[in-house]
């Protein structure tokens, strides 16, 4: 959101990641996205939906947070956590209460920083991408 009430930043990390800011006081929201610049096209041969298994496998917890635990989190805080993979890149998006910030990035941290995959989580996400790998070779603008 640009405009008068919106002020906006960029600058690159130590580590080299780009970070962008745009600025608004008009509502207390925070939105959060975070995108790597990798996704499904580096899936090696054979091992199609590869990107899309880790991704959904994020979102199945840690040691100390198992899945429903993750969702029972992020309700708790009233945010969104979303975790998707196009053909070029890898994206984590988060929108929260500016006040639940903090326990919203802490999260984001437990859940994508320390992954601690569980074989029975790893089969429930496999079976659930292999399923959409077959219903999406229908759609075309996908198959693009």
């Amino acid at each position: 959101m640009t405009g008068r009430h919106a002020t906006e930043a960029r600058f690159t990390t130590r580590g080299g990641a780009v970070v962008l800011v745009v600025e608004s006081h008009v509502i207390p929201l925070v939105d959060l996205a975070f995108i790597f610049r990798v996704g499904s096209l580096a899936d090696p041969p054979g091992k199609e939906g590869l990107a899309r298994i880790a991704a959904r496998m994020m979102r199945m917890g840690n040691a100390s947070l198992r899945g429903h635990a993750v969702d029972t989190a992020i309700e708790g805080l009233g945010a969104s956590l979303a975790v998707d993979v196009a053909h070029g890149s890898f994206r984590v998006h988060g929108s929260v209460i500016r006040r639940s910030l903090p326990a919203l990035l802490e999260l984001f941290g437990r859940v994508l920083l320390r992954p601690d995959p569980r074989p029975a989580d790893l089969g429930e996400v496999r079976r659930e991408a292999i399923s959409e790998i077959h219903s999406r070779r229908d759609d075309d603008r996908w198959l693009a």
